[in-house]
This record gives structure tokens, C-alpha cells and sequence, in this order.
């Protein structure tokens, strides 16, 4: 699954010696692709060209790409795009998709393998308590938290701790709604409740003697209005007081790896949809998204069981046990997942637009051709 993932290629050895293993600042890599580097300029564009001697002479289609920079759920790409800029676009906001439409172009909605999250440091109590982050998951409305991006990031419901659109695995949308934290109206009063007993439980009636907490937030636009909706949420209905501590991509991700933070909000980013893998590079002791240093022996115990059984029912009564305890440990509270946005001019033909799955997968621009 990682090999195949759109967002991973292959690079020379060579290459990496050169660059001490750190490919951060080197623009011009040699793949194995069907382009090659042309010309870069940063924040504005990265230019390839077709390679002449790639392994399948009939492809690529295209003599080049000119990728312009943006970023991405912003109005400057719908702009680009109805001002004929560019021809293509992901990640528009729902607004400028709807304007693309609108001028006669095409613009999809389809899902993407990522969870927003809200990780929880165990290392610092009192976020160590399975019955606080227990509280804390309970009390989040993922309804609202949709409803403060819709204008900018559409995102999806029913999120749970498997990938939703993953049919085969994920529980129905009427079963997970039935669970504390996802439930709504009178139920989610009484979850709101049950979250406040907890804390009570926990040693923190009514929030009281209760850490202020250090709020990491990815800055992005909707990370950030999830942050001020979280805090929002935690002060109401659990007294908690949560400082927001913004950072830029890059120091968020350095921040994340070494868990310097109590919550933090961002993506888990998935390579595959298959649960095993989901599992193992997430929640796993180690693992490289597990940013909260959670370890369960009883959850490693599952993921060996989900390895090695053959039984389809069997394994997937063993993914869902698994996934019932990570709602008891919550080692994060899962938010939404995203939902992206394509756009792309009527002449723009070759991209497989039925069976995208997220923007990592998106790069068959070697099948892409222009009918002009």
C-alpha cells in the first residue's frame, strides 16, 4: 500500500547520499516518471516536460505541466481556473466549485483518506486518564465542527476510527450514530452528561483544579476554526481551558513528532484505506502518527489477530472489536473526514475522475491529454 500510494515515488540512491537522506530542499529529484524538471520558482510555479525515453513510449500524453502554486480551499483557484489560468485545480472551495459549475466547467466532490483529528498527549497527565479523553471526545459536536468549514473545507460525518467510505470495514452511518460523542439532540445532552461525570470521576468536578491545556494547531484555515470551536466546546461543557498555540505546517509537524503539545488538531493522512494498515500507522505503539504516544497491549494484540486471520467475518468482528476500543481509550477523538474538490476545464480528458480516492492519488497526469 505505501509503494502504490500516489503521494510516494521512487528516488536514486545517489540522489539521497548527495542530500544526506533529507530530500526537504531539493527541487530537481530523478524518478522514475513519466516527466521530468523543468524550471521552479518558489511559492509561484514548478514546470516538467515529458521524458523522452520513458519506459512506455506511448506515454505521457501531455509535452508538459506547468503546476502554478496555491493554497489550497482558498478563491484564488476557482479565480484561476474562470479566468482560463489553469486548466485544472484541486481543492477548491466549495464556493469557487460551485462557481466553476456555474461557468460551464466541471467540478466534483469525492473523498479523501483523512481523518481531522484531535490527538491527546497521554504522556502529560491528566490526559494519561482514559476517562478524560473519554470526556473530552464525548462533548466535541462534530455537526457543528462541519457547519464552521462548510464555506471553506467540506467535510463528511459518520467518522469513527475507520475510513468511512470504506464499505467492506466501516460501520454503517446508523450504527455509529448511536455511539456517545457522534449522537445528537437529547442523546448528545445525555452524552454532554455522562462527559461531565466522567471528569467528575477523574478527580475534576466541573472542571475544577483541571490544567489549563496547551492547543497545538496545524495552521491551516479550517484547522483553525475548529481550534476556537474546540476551545469553545471544552470551556462550556467541561470548564476546561485550552490556550491556542498556532503553528506553521512545517514547526506543527516537528511539534507533533515530538508530542510538545497536551491536544493538537490536524489530518491523519492514510496511504491505504484497508484497516490493518490504518491501524498499524496510526494507533500502534510507535507508529508515525500516533502523536500522542498511546500504547495498549490489547489493541497490539488485535493487530496481530487482524493480521493473520483468514475468516472474513472472523476478521472483520476483530477490526471491530479493535475499533470499540479505541473509543474506550481514545488515543484521539476523530472530528470529520475530508471531502476534496476537483476542478477542471471540459477539455481536460484522461483523468480516471470515477475512482479518485483523496488528492494523493490524483496524479495520473501521464494518461491526461487536452482535447484543443
Amino acid at each position: 500500500s505505501a509503494f502504490t500510494a500516489g503521494y510516494n515515488g521512487i528516488v536514486r540512491e545517489q540522489t539521497l547520499i548527495d542530500n544526506n537522506f533529507d530530500l526537504k530542499r531539493v527541487v530537481d529529484i530523478p524518478t522514475t516518471g513519466p516527466f521530468k524538471f523543468l524550471d521552479y520558482s518558489d511559492l509561484e510555479f514548478f514546470k516538467v516536460e515529458a521524458f523522452e525515453d520513458y519506459w512506455n513510449p506511448e506515454l505521457p500524453y501531455l509535452d508538459g505541466i506547468e503546476f502554478l502554486h496555491a493554497n489550497f480551499w482558498t478563491p484564488e483557484m476557482a479565480a484561476a481556473m474562470l479566468a482560463d489560468r489553469t486548466d485544472y485545480a484541486i481543492t477548491l472551495e466549495p464556493q469557487g466549485c460551485q462557481r466553476v459549475i456555474d461557468s460551464g466547467h466541471q467540478c466534483i466532490f469525492y473523498p479523501q483518506t483523512v481523518i481531522f483529528a484531535l490527538w491527546m498527549n497521554v504522556e502529560r497527565p491528566p490526559l494519561d486518564d482514559a476517562r478524560v479523553r473519554r470526556a473530552i471526545h464525548w462533548v466535541l459536536d462534530r455537526e457543528a465542527l462541519i457547519g464552521v468549514t462548510k464555506n471553506t473545507t467540506p467535510m463528511s460525518t459518520g467518522t469513527g476510527f475507520i475510513f468511512k467510505f470504506n464499505k467492506k470495514y466501516a460501520e454503517a452511518d446508523e450504527v455509529l450514530n448511536q455511539r456517545p460523542g457522534y449522537r445528537q439532540g437529547a442523546e448528545r445532552e445525555q452524552d454532554i452528561k455522562n462527559a461531565q461525570a466522567l471528569l467528575a470521576e477523574a478527580g475534576f468536578p466541573n472542571g475544577e483544579g483541571f490544567p489549563e491545556l496547551d492547543l497545538l494547531v496545524r495552521q491551516v484555515t479550517h484547522f483553525d476554526l475548529h481550534a476556537v470551536t474546540i476551545q469553545e466546546m471544552l470551556r462550556t461543557h467541561l470548564n476546561i481551558k485550552a490556550n491556542i498555540r498556532s503553528q506553521a505546517v512545517g514547526v506543527w509537524f516537528e511539534d507533533a513528532e515530538k508530542a510538545n503539545f497536551d491536544i493538537t488538531n490536524g489530518a491523519v493522512e492514510w496511504a491505504s484505506a484497508e484497516p490493518s494498515f490504518a491501524f498499524r500507522s496510526t494507533y500502534s505503539a510507535g507508529a508515525g502518527q500516533n502523536y500522542g504516544h498511546w500504547e495498549n497491549a490489547e489493541f497490539e494484540k488485535y493487530l496481530d489477530q487482524i493480521d493473520a486471520e483468514l475468516d472474513p467475518v472472523k476478521r472483520l468482528q476483530l477490526i471491530h472489536d479493535a475499533e470499540l476500543l479505541l473509543e474506550q481509550e481514545v488515543p484521539l477523538a476523530p472530528l470529520a473526514y475530508e471531502i476534496v474538490t476537483m476542478g477542471y476545464q471540459n477539455d481536460v480528458k484522461g483523468l480516471d475522475v470515477p475512482h479518485n480516492i483523496g488528492v494523493y492519488d490524483v496524479g495520473r497526469f501521464d494518461t491526461a491529454w487536452l482535447d484543443n
